[in-house]
């Protein structure tokens, strides 16, 4: 019997030991998410730590795009992405996540020709996670502001920008990135 009560108590503690009420922001070392455009394009992002590392872009710049086809600012800051993938091609990518919950395919394919966004725009059921980890390792918060840009180089957090900003600023943090 007392054997049964000791197995029990073990057993028990066990279990509450492995429960956690940490805080639901706290990120998790060794996620991936997959991402795919409207042409079935797809991409891996593997988070290690507080690194999001882009597969096929090692050692190069990946802006993480965060907006809604809604918000004016998004809507300019569009061309400028455009602009500065096409002009570094070979050092960036941009990857635009929605905030959007319910957002249709021809909606997002609307805001892509209406507002020249010919970078990789993501209609995964991962971007809703990998927003929430993107913002929770920046510290901005659950009601961050948008649109919200996120650079990263070889996986590793380089800076990030909050609400409409020029492309030169942009272009200048892409530069420093590069080493240039």
């Amino acid at each position: 019997m007392k054997q049964l009560l000791y197995v029990s108590l073990l057993l028990v503690t066990l279990v509450l030991s492995s429960c956690s009420n940490e805080d639901e922001s706290e990120l998790v070392s060794g996620d991936k998410f997959e991402l795919k455009s409207f042409s079935d394009q797809k991409y891996t992002v593997y988070k290690e730590a507080n690194d999001y590392q882009l597969v096929g872009y090692e050692n190069k710049i990946v802006i993480y795009d965060i907006f809604a086809t809604w918000c004016p600012p998004c809507r300019a800051s569009a061309t400028h992405l455009t602009s500065l993938e096409k002009k570094y091609k070979d050092n960036l990518k941009v990857i635009a996540l929605t905030i959007e919950k319910k957002l249709s395919l021809d909606d997002l394919n609307a805001f892509r020709d209406k507002y020249n966004a010919k970078y990789f725009i993501s209609t995964s059921g991962d971007n809703q996670d990998l927003v929430r980890m993107l913002t929770s390792s920046i510290k901005a918060g659950a009601d961050f502001g948008i649109p919200l840009q996120i650079m990263y180089k070889n996986g590793k957090y380089v800076t990030h920008y909050v609400g409409a900003i020029p492309e030169e600023m942009l272009e200048s943090d892409i530069l420093k990135a590069i080493g240039k």
